[in-house]
């Protein structure tokens, strides 16, 4: 069964999307129980998509007893994704709308906004051309903006490699994905923003947001240099 912990205003308007969340809670749990079909996956999670009719995607964080402990609770991503809705707007920088949070059979989820387009990382890989009006400057530019107002909210993303940055296909829009390792500072000492200890009492160390969006951008120019 299906349990649903929390739902964010946007998902509570949206009667299409309550209707189809309702009408597929049965898909939803086979999908939990096989989850084969996937759009991407990282050490903590995995996203899976939905045929329905807002195509929302699922987020499904891995069981604990397989050795991975979230770095951040389902509930706590959402709520950071909820406070940087809008942010970005203005410069075409956007972040997936979260919808609620819920658990199946120990599995937690978020059901969100499914970003019509490819990661970095996509494009690199397989070649993918990007939309006519793209200009590197200029997306260097927005994310660096978006970073800037990001962290004086004081909120810090710490994966911010080639899979977690979009490019929604036909627009351009720009979108910063996965907050799963993302955390909420209100001191300035980056060794500390960036460094944590595991439950087992090892530390781990982050690449600042700046660092990781700088391997990102090399990647894209050399990319965009040989096609």
């Amino acid at each position: 069964m299906i349990e649903t912990e929390y739902q964010t205003d946007f998902f509570e308007r949206t009667i299409t999307l309550k209707e189809a969340w309702m009408r597929s809670e049965e898909e939803i749990e086979k999908l939990l129980n096989n989850l084969e079909k996937r759009l991407g996956e990282g050490k903590t999670a995995l996203v899976t998509s939905l045929n329905i009719d807002e195509e929302p995607c699922l987020k499904v964080y891995k069981k604990k007893e397989n050795g991975i402990v979230y770095k951040v609770s389902p509930k706590t991503e959402l709520d950071k994704m909820i406070e940087l809705q809008n942010l970005g707007n203005d410069i075409g920088v956007f972040v997936p709308e979260p919808h609620l949070v819920g658990n199946h059979d120990d599995l937690e989820f978020i059901l969100m906004e499914k970003v019509k387009g490819y990661t970095i990382k996509d494009i690199v890989t397989n070649n993918i051309e990007l939309p006519a009006n793209f200009s590197l400057d200029d997306f260097i530019g927005r994310v660096k903006e978006f970073l800037a107002r990001m962290h004086e909210k004081r909120i810090y993303h710490r994966d911010l490699h080639w899979d977690n940055i979009m490019i929604e296909k036909g627009t351009g829009k720009i979108y910063i994905i996965d907050f799963g390792s993302s955390t909420s500072s209100f001191g300035d000492d980056e060794s500390e923003i960036y460094r944590e200890k595991t439950p087992s009492g090892e530390t781990i160390t982050f690449k600042t947001d700046e660092d990781e969006f700088k391997e990102v951008c090399k990647e894209l120019r050399n990319y965009l240099l040989t096609n």
